[in-house]
């Protein structure tokens, strides 16, 4: 199983600020607050939530037709 690090407040803020934007449909704002996260820690959980948002936004996921509910695709 891998260790999730801690993080510091600077990294939950901004894990935080992705999280906020996510469930907005900002995918822009969600990516950058997402990779500030994981580029300061490597941490996989930011990593998924940077990963989705990625996908999103490729996808042309609008906030009005997401209710926010991730399904997975694949195990």
């Amino acid at each position: 199983m891998e260790k999730v690090p801690l993080l510091d407040s600077r990294q939950r803020a901004r894990y935080a600020d992705g999280l906020a934007a996510y469930r907005r449909a900002q995918w822009t704002s969600a990516i950058q607050a997402f990779t500030d996260v994981v580029e300061s820690c490597d941490d996989p959980i930011a990593s998924t939530m940077l990963e989705r948002s990625i996908q999103f936004r490729e996808d042309g996921l609008k906030s009005n037709a997401w209710d926010g509910v991730y399904t997975a695709a694949e195990k």
